[in-house]
C-alpha cells in the first residue's frame, strides 16, 4: 500500500515539475549534478523516501481538519523524514537538540510560530547565518589549502578573482504557517570597507520565498518538496567534496 501511494504522489510530483526543465526521461546520470536523484540514489532509505507522503497526502477529510493542522509541523515532519537519520550532520531544528558539535551543519532548518512576521524572519535568517559560521570557515580553509596558501596568507585582486569550489555554499531554510524561505550562504573574498586589503567576508542571501495560503495547496507543497529535493542533493555533493562520507555511512550503519 505505501509504495502504491509512494508511487501515486511521485507520478503527481513528476507531472507537476516537468515543465519545469529539471526532470524529464534521462538516466540518473545524464543529468547536471545539482538535479535531485533522492529517488534513484542507492544510499536513500525507503524510510526517508516515505517523506513524499508527508506533503503530498496530508489531505484532511474535512475544511475544517485542513485548517487545524499546521502546515510548519507538516514540513517540519517532511523535512526530518527526509533527511534521514543524519540530522547531526547537517540540519539544526528546534525539536533537536542532539547535534554533534565537532561536525559541520552543512544546512540549517528552524521553523517560526504561527504568527511569525518579518522581523522575525529577518532574526531567524540572522541567527542561521550564524550557525553556518564554522561550516563557512571550513570552506575557506580548503579553498585556501586548494591554492596552497597558508595562514599568513596576504590576499590580493587576482585572490578574490579566483572562482570558488562551486560546491561550496550551503543552505539555510525558515519556515512557518505561511511563508518558506531559503537562503544561501558562501565564503567570498572582498575588499576591506578600508580599502587597504583583501578579507574573507560570508555571504547570505534570499534565494526563494514562497508565501502560501494555510492550509497548503498542493501547488505550495509541490513547490516546498521541490526545494528539499534540491536541498538534499546539495548536501550530498557537499558530503563528498568535504570527504565526509565515511562518517556518513558509520551513521546509517548504527
Amino acid at each position: 500500500m505505501t509504495t502504491k501511494l509512494i508511487s501515486h504522489a511521485l507520478g503527481t510530483f513528476n507531472s507537476a515539475t516537468k515543465a519545469r526543465n529539471w526532470i524529464g526521461c534521462l538516466k540518473p546520470d545524464e543529468y547536471p549534478e545539482h538535479v535531485p536523484q533522492f529517488f534513484s540514489r542507492a544510499d536513500v532509505t525507503d524510510e526517508q523516501r516515505v517523506a513524499v507522503l508527508i506533503l503530498l497526502h496530508s489531505f484532511a477529510q474535512s475544511e475544517k481538519l485542513a485548517h487545524e493542522l499546521a502546515s510548519e509541523c507538516l514540513i517540519e515532519h517532511t523535512i526530518i523524514r527526509l533527511f534521514g537519520p543524519l540530522h547531526h550532520y547537517w540540519i539544526y531544528s528546534a525539536t533537536i537538540r542532539d547535534i554533534d558539535r565537532d561536525q559541520p551543519l552543512l544546512a540549517v532548518f528552524l521553523s517560526g510560530g504561527p504568527d511569525a512576521v518579518e522581523k522575525d524572519i529577518d532574526i531567524a535568517r540572522r541567527y542561521m547565518a550564524r550557525r553556518l559560521h564554522s561550516t563557512l570557515t571550513l570552506l575557506a580553509t580548503r579553498h585556501c589549502q586548494a591554492h596552497g596558501w597558508g595562514t599568513d596568507h596576504t590576499f590580493t585582486k587576482a585572490d578574490a578573482e579566483l572562482p570558488i569550489n562551486k560546491r561550496f555554499f550551503a543552505f539555510s531554510v525558515f519556515f512557518a504557517r505561511r511563508v518558506f524561505q531559503v537562503d544561501i550562504n558562501f565564503p567570498a573574498i572582498k575588499l576591506s570597507e578600508d580599502k587597504s586589503t583583501y578579507i574573507w567576508t560570508f555571504v547570505n542571501g534570499p534565494v526563494m520565498q514562497t508565501e502560501y495560503s494555510h492550509p497548503l495547496t498542493i501547488v505550495a507543497r509541490l513547490t516546498i518538496f521541490q526545494a528539499l529535493l534540491f536541498i538534499e542533493q546539495h548536501i550530498h555533493l557537499l558530503l563528498e567534496e568535504l570527504d565526509l562520507e565515511d562518517g556518513f555511512e558509520a551513521t546509517l550503519s548504527r
